[in-house]
């Protein structure tokens, strides 16, 4: 089988070569192609199965000779599929691998694509089991999903030879007379026509085999039949009129006026010589038919018959207008319309590219003019005047790349759908300034990415919470979660990154329901109702600072529900993109990966970014959204009776002082790093017990014993600032708030614990507040010089605060520093005990519990000596 797989093929491949040179072949139906594949338009070949043998060298022969583009084929997946779709290769043709009884789906999916993006296809409308010549529905859908038309090919040869298949295939003889006839091209229209007037007919009884149920609504008059094909002998001189026309430096339109004023004078001259018109129109409609049908200018109904409209139609025109050449031009035609543009084949490709990119015409348009891939030419030719709003795609480029982008429809149902598309309350940004409300929301990334987390590999598509201004769409910050949800922790944390950068907000937070409202981690204790909290509960979440919270649940309350779409519009090019809607985009390569992920077989990495490399692209996405100009009027500035679209970052610059602030109210409060553990960390009163101080903090119970100072404190409470963002240290001060230390976070090992749980323990406790911080991305304020200066007012602090601020910062670094050298000690212990195949002794990996345990000792001895020595005086 392997020698005839590898023989056969070629050796078919020269035979059907040989062969076609020897038939005396005639080719009808290709002038109703070539105005196909001179748009570059696709289409769909369908041809019998019986008769395929000489579709390879016929469209190669085209392709050398007419201008026909290479077409790719379905060849089924069986072992006689695949001696087709190597013996097809050796003509130049692409395969897909399927049929309708194995891995139809997944090949009609590669067809369609193939289509939309311009290719021509050729099918087997009964193949590849039969019954023959008996159409099979995958055809029709793949002309629905496509909208493509559908040409029927036939190929016919005498003498040939038939064998005894099931379909009794054709293979002509040597010399044989043969002929190929391309059908009239049938649309996706003309195919739901047909089938309802079909249906129609049929009524109730659904009986398909009466044949008047198929015949056309107007059938031709007796005397009005079929046109039959004139020679150019019989107008020699029109038709080298024609071809001179053809020569002349001129538009379509201009061409196609002075070809039917050629035949009218070519009438007229007739006429004069006693010739009886009628028959006369009729010959130079069978004349115009053969030589022009482009004058038809039509894809449904018969040419010949749109033909003879046209002639009668134009020759009136012509007539009432003192036959004179300009009574035939179409008066819609006299608007003066901009020249065309041609576009290079790199432009062109790199175009098509970016719409099949972003999914969206006038966002591909705007990026291919923004890139280096469009000419200076081109971006001077398209160039639009700010003013008059966003830059669109024209709508004859639009035509173009109808089959390259879909339209996304709207599959949402139900009363939800119908409230997002209800009423819309128009808002006045002018109320608004830069700076007075904070907004965000949640977004599961339409990218698949993995991760090393303290808990392992993780793979999946994440959160992303980003942070923006609601006047000018300016965003601040944003943070990535690993993980499929989040928490009252990762809320407040993101929030924290954003305000140590940009400040506090003047007045508000507009956000959604849910953890948002009730976490009283983020939001502090009590319902969303409470107008006055006391001190226990204001002590948690960020309403102890006097901001108001807002609450939208639909997303067109939100704002940043519009930049979270745009984002996503510019996700679509990176690496692990899995669409907006997994069960209707369909992207059967990235699950396929990910099902490779999940099962152990292959590294994420194979196939996915990590989340560095994605918090790289995150930033880079962000920065550019942030310069890009945004065409509403949120970011509008009227200068006199002209307006100016500005970009959100020129927004924030602009509408800082909106509302009639003056200076002083416009400033944001910044908090300093000497305080800002009093911003970041929650008050907390705790007893310190046999076990340090214990607290339970949303969802995870917190541990701090390992310091000598809090064990002075032991049966007593104590003050805890403990920051949700940096739990490696627990901030700690007397009721009285006079004696501070640091300490640092327990590694939670029991007593019995290997050297190895202790390693990984210390390991983890070290790069938990590392991690945390990778995750989050703020934003850089990069303005003016003078801007800068008046955006933040500093509060004012008291000296033994700040202070005391400064000291407790120094202890806290000083923890850090020695957790660290702790961390760094027990991974070169372990690394060393391990090349010599030895573990890592409990006692070394417990060496600082041991040294604090002696220091303790030691002052114990010391005092009963100090009494035994005052006693003996």
């Amino acid at each position: 089988m392997s020698l005839l797989a590898t023989l056969a093929p070629p050796l078919a491949a020269v035979a059907v070569r040989a062969l076609g040179t020897t038939l005396r072949l005639r080719s009808e139906g290709l002038e109703l192609l070539e105005p196909l594949w001179a748009a570059q338009r696709p289409v769909i070949y369908a041809v019998w199965h019986a008769r395929i043998l000489m579709v390879p060298w016929l469209n190669a022969r085209l392709a050398r000779t007419r201008g026909a583009r290479t077409v790719r084929v379905l060849a089924s997946r069986s072992r006689d599929g695949e001696l087709v779709a190597r013996w097809v290769r050796h003509f130049g043709l692409r395969v897909v691998r399927g049929s309708s009884s194995r891995g139809g789906a997944e090949a009609l999916r590669e067809l369609t694509a193939a289509v939309r993006a311009g290719e021509d296809v050729a099918v087997v409308p009964d193949g590849p089991r039969g019954p023959s010549e008996r159409v099979q529905p995958g055809v029709i859908v793949l002309a629905a999903l496509t909208g493509a038309p559908v040409v029927p090919f036939g190929f016919a040869a005498r003498p040939a030879r038939r064998l005894a298949s099931w379909d009794r295939f054709m293979v002509p003889l040597p010399f044989a007379r043969a002929a190929a006839v391309f059908g009239k091209p049938i649309s996706t229209r003309r195919w739901r026509d047909l089938f309802k007037r079909t249906c129609r007919r049929a009524g109730a009884e659904e009986d398909y085999g009466r044949v008047e149920i198929y015949l056309d609504d107007h059938p031709r008059r007796a005397g009005a039949g079929p046109l039959a094909l004139s020679s150019a002998d019989e107008f020699r001189e029109l038709h080298g009129q024609i071809k001179a026309v053809f020569t002349l430096d001129k538009t379509q339109s201009e061409k196609r006026v002075r070809v039917w004023d050629a035949v009218f004078l070519e009438l007229e001259k007739c006429a004069e010589a006693d010739q009886a018109e009628k028959p006369l129109r009729r010959s130079l409609c069978q004349f115009l038919l053969k030589h022009v049908p482009w004058l038809a200018d039509t894809e449904d109904g018969s040419l010949a018959d749109v033909l003879r409209v046209n002639f009668k139609r134009k020759l009136e025109r012509w007539r009432r207008g003192g036959r004179t050449l300009a009574a035939l031009f179409d008066g819609r035609s006299t608007v003066e319309r901009p020249p065309a543009y041609t576009f290079t084949d790199g432009e062109w490709i790199r175009l098509k590219a970016t719409a099949v990119k972003y999914e969206n015409c006038d966002l591909a348009w705007r990026e291919f003019l923004a890139s280096e891939n469009a000419r200076a030419e081109t971006k001077a030719h398209f160039a639009k005047d700010p003013s008059r709003g966003r830059v669109r795609m024209p709508r004859w480029i639009q035509r173009r790349l109808q089959h390259v982008v879909e339209n996304q429809q709207d599959y949402l149902r139900g009363p939800r759908t119908a409230r997002l598309n209800g009423a819309y309350t128009s808002r006045d940004p002018s109320t608004l300034a830069s700076g007075d409300s904070d907004q965000s929301d949640d977004k599961t990334l339409d990218v698949y990415w993995w991760d090393d987390t303290p808990e392992g590999i993780w793979c999946g598509q994440g959160q992303l919470l980003p942070w923006f201004d609601e006047r000018s769409w300016l965003v601040h910050s944003f943070r990535l979660i690993a993980d499929k949800y989040y928490n009252g922790f990762s809320i407040r944390n993101s929030w924290t990154a954003k305000v140590a950068r940009w400040g506090l907000p003047r007045n508000k937070l507009q956000l959604e329901g849910g953890t948002w409202q009730n976490a009283s981690v983020w939001a502090g204790r009590g319902s969303a109702n409470d107008e006055v909290l006391g001190t226990e509960r204001a002590e948690q979440g960020i309403r102890r600072l006097g901001i108001k919270l807002e609450h939208t649940l639909l997303p067109r309350g939100k704002l940043i529900e519009r930049y979270l779409g745009s984002l996503t519009d510019l996700l679509q090019g990176i690496t692990g993109y899995c669409g907006r809607n997994q069960q209707l985009d369909k992207w059967e390569l990235v699950q396929k990966q990910k099902r490779l992920v999940d099962s152990g077989q292959e590294h994420p990495s194979k196939f996915f970014l990590h989340r560095s490399q994605l918090l790289e692209h995150l930033n880079e996405l962000v920065n550019k959204l942030n310069d890009t100009t945004k065409y509403g009027k949120y970011h509008t500035k009227w200068i006199g009776n002209s307006r100016v679209f500005l970009t959100p970052r020129q927004a924030y610059v602009e509408f800082f002082r909106n509302r009639n602030l003056t200076e002083s109210e416009a400033r944001l409060t910044f908090i300093p790093d000497e305080v800002a553990h009093l911003f970041q960390c929650n008050k907390l009163v705790r007893p310190v017990k046999r076990n340090g101080v214990q607290f339970v903090f949303g969802r995870r119970t917190y541990r701090y014993k390992e310091h000598r100072e809090l064990g002075r404190f032991k049966g007593q409470e104590v003050v805890c600032w403990f920051n949700p963002d940096d739990p490696s240290v627990l901030r700690v001060t007397d009721l009285n708030e006079k004696i501070f230390f640091a300490v640092p976070l327990d590694m939670d090992t029991s007593h019995e614990a290997t050297p190895e749980e202790l390693q990984r323990a210390a390991i983890a406790s070290g790069t938990f507040d590392s991690y945390h911080r990778e995750v989050s991305r703020t934003l850089k304020p990069i303005f003016r010089e003078e801007f800068q200066k008046q955006m933040f007012r500093f509060p004012i602090i008291e000296s033994t605060t700040l202070e005391t601020s400064r000291e407790m910062k120094a202890k806290v670094e000083a923890v850090k520093a020695g957790q660290q050298a702790e961390t760094k000690r027990t991974r070169r212990q372990a690394r060393t005990f391990a090349e010599f195949g030895r573990s890592l002794p409990v006692s070394s990996a417990r060496r600082e519990q041991m040294a604090e345990g002696l220091r303790g000792l030691n002052e114990i001895l010391s005092g009963e000596q100090a009494i035994d020595e005052q006693g003996a005086q």
